[in-house]
Parts: C-alpha cells; sequence; structure tokens
C-alpha cells in the first residue's frame, strides 16, 4: 500500500511539472521549441497518468486481498479455543499446582496443557488481561493465605511460608503481594478477621 501511494504522489509530480512546463512553452515565440516543448509535456502526462492508473489499482488490490491464511487461521484457532485452553489451564493449576516450583517458566507451564509457549502468552494477555508473572503469583498469593490460615503452619515465618507456596525470594514475594493486595502481607495479613499480633 505505501508502494501504491508513493507512485502516486510521483505521478502527481510529473503532472505538476508538466503542466508548469506547457505554461513555459506557451510564453515562447519559436514555434519549433513550442511544439517540442509541448511534445515532451505530453509524453510526461502520459507517463504520469498511466502511474496514477497503476498505483491506484494497486491500492484496491492490497485493499482487497485477502490475508494469508496462516494469519487468519491464527487468529481463529486462538478464539475458537479460548474455553478449552481456560478450562485446561484453571485444572492444571488446581489439581497439579505447578506455581509452586518457583523455576516454573512459560514454555513449562504451556506445555502442560499441550500448546506453545507463544499460544498461552496471547491468551494470558488477551483473555484474561494478566501476563505470565502476574497471573502464576496471584495462585502463590492465595496459597500463602490459605496456607497462613492452618495451624500447621503457625512455627513459619511469613517468608518461610511464602517460599513453601512457590516465591524465589522474600524482595519478590512482598513485590508481588504488594502489586496484588496493595499492602504488604503483614498488613495485609492484621487487617483480616481472625488474625492476631503473632504474625
Amino acid at each position: 500500500m505505501k508502494l501504491s501511494l508513493h507512485l502516486f504522489l510521483i505521478s502527481l509530480l510529473f503532472m505538476l511539472d508538466g503542466t508548469l512546463t506547457a505554461g513555459a512553452a506557451a510564453a515562447q515565440t519559436d514555434a519549433e521549441g513550442e511544439y517540442g516543448t509541448i511534445y515532451v509535456f505530453l509524453d510526461w502526462e502520459i507517463v504520469a497518468f498511466c502511474v496514477m492508473v497503476l498505483s491506484i489499482l494497486g491500492y484496491f488490490i492490497y485493499v482487497d486481498k485477502p490475508r494469508s491464511p496462516q494469519h487468519q487461521t491464527l487468529n481463529r484457532i486462538k478464539d475458537e479455543m479460548v474455553g478449552e485452553i481456560d478450562d485446561a489451564l484453571r485444572g492444571i493449576m488446581t489439581e497439579q499446582e505447578p506455581y509452586l516450583n518457583s523455576e516454573l517458566t512459560l514454555s513449562q507451564l504451556a506445555a502442560l496443557i499441550s500448546i506453545s509457549d507463544k499460544d498461552l502468552s496471547y491468551f494470558l494477555n488477551r483473555h484474561l488481561q494478566t501476563n505470565f508473572y502476574d497471573f502464576i503469583n496471584k495462585f502463590r498469593i492465595d496459597a500463602f493465605l490459605t496456607k497462613m490460615q492452618n495451624q500447621d503452619y503457625g512455627k513459619y515465618s511469613m517468608t518461610g511460608v511464602a517460599l513453601e507456596c512457590g516465591f524465589k525470594s522474600k524482595s519478590s514475594f512482598y513485590r508481588a503481594f504488594k502489586k496484588q493486595k496493595g499492602a504488604s502481607p503483614k498488613a495485609y495479613i492484621l487487617g483480616l478477621q481472625g488474625y492476631s499480633e503473632s504474625f
């Protein structure tokens, strides 16, 4: 389409140049020179007109040209598989709890539900409006809050529980928690009914 636009603009310049040349020719008194200039002008006019016609045709051919089957299929498959991917992903996250693995990658998670990492990334971004890390950290934070209510984890520090839930470090845990909950882990937990200052 850019090429067609460029050709169209070039043809207009040629036609404008031809018009100016014709004006200059009219001012000449030498008959032979006048006719020679006019013939040149007519030649350029024909060339410019042909280029303009071809550029317009090229534009409409581009606009009407169907997109490649690969491009169409890519989006169609993704849209058709949204429910399937969503069910498979949530099932895996609930049953196998891959988020507990602190080394979990996008490719590994995609392999668990038998799709490519690009398809999974597309699904998370477009249909869940999130990214891989935020998606995984949400499950880790939910697991953390569940464990904090379990008496068996009473002897653990918050950081210790967070590491059990798949976080790599205290800093990554605090950063992810505050991003999702809007408060530090301790402030959030103390704001929940039933928790004490012991945490």
